[in-house]
């Protein structure tokens, strides 16, 4: 008996000098606080995340540019690359995507200029065309539309946990604000086949777009609607 008992109180003992990891309450999430559920996301790219949001929360512009210059801001896209540590990562919810050969994943990466993206094989943009320049294109957020075109760039509403902000786009730069367009309705029209055969030309990935689609977006530049060409994925 007086052994069982040893033997039970150095099991005890052992067993207490081993600290058990502490489970927190993000942990239910991700295991990097600040990171979406069921993503790759690094702890690094987690506090970005808390410290975009605690700006938002501001609603204070100068509060949000301070840090755009310090971490850039998010935009969503796609990817050839599972991980990456500059990059949250998704599997994507299209079928098409999760081919086992030639999969593409949903990815977001905080950035300060679109080259970065564009110069990287490995990145497939979401992009429009535009039919008073179909040399040319923009990159958007992936599943969005334009509320607009001012200033040369399209003018996307994003959303963060209930916090919203205004995401500009332009050829070559990206900029976040808490300013609004007014708003002006989307109008349906059907594609051009000028506008359908730059599209298609554009295309990295066969398998990325389903078919594609146009609308008619109010260009506050020139005070009439201009006809973009946008793909379409899945639902």
């Amino acid at each position: 008996m007086r052994k069982l008992l040893l033997l039970t109180l150095f099991i005890t003992c052992s067993f207490a000098q081993v600290p058990a990891e502490k489970f927190l309450p993000h942990m239910a999430i991700h295991m990097n606080k600040g990171c979406q559920q069921n993503s790759s996301c690094t702890a690094l790219i987690g506090k970005m995340n808390r410290e975009l949001d605690k700006a938002l929360k501001t609603g204070n512009q100068s509060r949000l540019n301070s840090f755009q210059r310090r971490y850039g801001i998010p935009l969503s896209f796609w990817t050839l690359k599972e991980d990456d540590l500059n990059t949250v990562t998704f599997d994507s919810r299209c079928a098409r995507h999760r081919k086992k050969d030639s999969k593409i994943y949903e990815g977001i990466r905080y950035i300060k200029k679109t080259s970065t993206l564009l110069k990287d094989p490995s990145i497939l943009m979401n992009i429009a065309i535009s039919e008073d320049d179909i040399d040319s294109f923009y990159i958007m957020p992936r599943k969005a539309l334009p509320n607009g075109i001012s200033k040369g760039a399209l003018h996307f509403t994003q959303e963060r946990e209930g916090l919203f902000y205004y995401l500009n786009l332009s050829r070559q730069k990206i900029h976040a604000s808490f300013k609004k367009l007014p708003e002006k309705e989307i109008l349906e029209t059907s594609c051009p086949l000028k506008l359908r055969e730059s599209f298609a030309k554009r295309q990295k990935s066969a398998n990325l777009y389903k078919s594609s689609f146009c609308k008619k977006i109010w260009n506050f530049d020139k005070q009439k609607y201009s006809t973009l060409i946008f793909g379409w994925s899945c639902l």
